[in-house]
């Protein structure tokens, strides 16, 4: 937690931003000179292949940081993030965080830790992907969606939770159909509304327990 006097300074940097959801194939979000602090905003970390297929290694809300990894250097390999679901988040530029880094004792501890969680989650996503299948991933990314957004309306299109989970856009439609048909999920256009969240959690994999933790 940052002081009074380490927040009045850092407010002279802050600039409070609106993020609406990249479109599927589009260029994703990458820049070293700026670093977000999500409020309401949710974030996809990926993995590109050479043929531009995606996989998530993790989502990150308003409990993280995204471009952490620019603090220390400019990264000299691309990391991909995207917009996963709309809302708001705080910039700061990264020259200014480079600084405060080097300074307070406070802030490297904060940057550490965030550091600590994305290895933590990228290794369960890994988990993940090998061993469960196509519907225990699905629940899970609802669920952890769900979780970070306070609510139980996760904004997400089929192609968008397909690019995702690296996944057929079919595949997903057919999962959330059978969730649908359980009774633990709602489909309204654009969007999937769960309405048994206990249900849902037993669809899901221990991945979601695991990265809730």
């Amino acid at each position: 937690r940052l002081s009074n006097i380490d927040w009045a300074n850092w407010y002279r940097h802050c600039r409070l931003e609106k993020f609406e959801p990249d479109l599927p194939g589009s260029v994703f979000r990458f820049s070293s000179s700026k670093i977000i602090f999500p409020t309401s905003a949710i974030f996809s970390i990926a993995g590109e292949s050479q043929c531009n297929e995606l996989a998530e290694s993790s989502m990150i809300g308003n409990e993280s940081i995204v471009g952490a990894w620019n603090i220390l250097e400019d990264a000299p390999y691309r990391i991909s993030f995207f917009v996963q679901t709309g809302g708001f988040g705080i910039v700061i530029p990264t020259a200014f965080l480079r600084l405060e880094f080097i300074r307070s004792s406070t802030f490297r501890r904060l940057v550490l830790d965030n550091t600590v969680s994305l290895v933590h989650y990228a290794n369960q996503t890994c988990v993940c992907y090998r061993h469960h299948s196509p519907q225990q991933q699905i629940a899970k990314t609802l669920l952890l969606t769900a979780h970070r957004i306070g609510g139980r309306r996760v904004s997400m299109t089929h192609q968008r939770i397909a690019t995702i989970l690296g996944l057929r856009r079919e595949a997903v439609s057919l999962a959330i159909i059978d969730l649908a048909r359980s009774h633990l999920v709602r489909q309204e256009r654009g969007c999937t509304v769960i309405t048994d969240f206990s249900g849902l959690k037993q669809k899901s994999c221990e991945c979601y327990d695991r990265l809730v933790e």
